[in-house]
């Protein structure tokens, strides 16, 4: 039987392996989840959304925080809203840039972790961002809201917010997106099962080929076959189609294309700031 060190050893090695590997995207002619002119569409918004909030986050620092009579509510403008926007404009930009739209085989393992962590930072400061508007708006009106009652979908905060902006948050397109998709994956990501970006699309038969592949590449690792692991590294690889989907728990949620789904939130996350800079300053109680 082959002794623990050995075994390390083994892995090391393969990560050595691996390493070498990393970055590269592998070309092909099946698994693509976009038409070429949405692909390029696609990539046009992703540019356009990440400079929409980049302008978004200027007004905040510029225009809005300057506005602000409360210290806090400033704190959780500037070091809340702003830093997670600024997140979150990364998390795009990283995103397209390792899993682009028209990726035609499957990413590298270490690439799609690369992925789902950003869209795991993305998902966790889309929520973020609300909270910390709700942060902002209860500090300046000077309301003592317990903290498990601050959101901005929440009865105890919703009372001190602009009748304008109560009204755009009822408004179902914006209500529905909270409840049905940010609030959802996000609890789950903080609380159930973190999000999962599946490392390919693969049929009955490619599932199998993929699980024999992969046992044999463990058999050599054991018998320190580096060939042989390069070998059925290169098949598993080679199987299945990109998933261009994100899901938490199977039977819980349903997938949803990431690509389009980072862009609208990012879209959403602007109008609702806009909506919540134009009542600042708040007009007197």
């Amino acid at each position: 039987m082959q002794s623990e060190d050995g075994l390390f050893a083994a892995l090391e090695q393969l990560q050595a392996i691996r390493e070498s590997k990393r970055g590269k995207t592998r070309q092909g002619e099946n698994g693509v989840a976009y038409s070429a002119d949405n692909a390029a569409k696609l990539e046009e918004q992703a540019h356009a959304c990440v400079r929409m909030l980049l302008e978004v986050r200027m007004r905040l620092l510029m225009e809005t925080e300057p506005s602000l009579r409360i210290e806090k509510a400033k704190e959780y403008l500037k070091f809340g809203v702003a830093r997670r926007i600024s997140t979150i404009e990364r998390c795009i930009e990283n995103v397209f840039t390792l899993f682009p739209t028209n990726t035609t085989r499957p990413l590298a393992s270490e690439t799609i972790e690369d992925v789902k962590i950003n869209i795991q930072a993305h998902t966790m400061n889309v929520t973020g961002v609300l909270d910390n508007w709700a942060h902002v708006f209860c500090a300046e009106t000077g309301a003592n809201v317990k903290p498990e009652s601050v959101g901005l979908f929440k009865e105890a905060t919703k009372k001190l917010l602009p009748e304008r902006l109560a009204a755009y948050l009822r408004d179902s397109k914006i209500s529905e997106w909270h409840k049905q998709y940010a609030k959802d994956y996000r609890d789950s990501l903080a609380h159930r099962i973190p999000l999962y970006v599946p490392p390919a699309q693969m049929t009955a038969e490619e599932q199998q080929a993929f699980n024999d592949a992969d046992r044999k590449l463990w058999d050599a690792i054991k018998r320190h076959d580096f060939n042989e692991v390069e070998r059925f590294e290169r098949e598993k690889d080679s199987i299945g189609t990109p998933a261009f989907f994100a899901i938490h728990a199977f039977g819980e949620a349903a997938p949803i294309k990431f690509h389009p789904q980072m862009l609208a939130d990012a879209m959403t996350l602007s109008e609702l700031s806009k909506h919540c800079m134009a009542e600042i300053p708040l007009a007197p109680q």
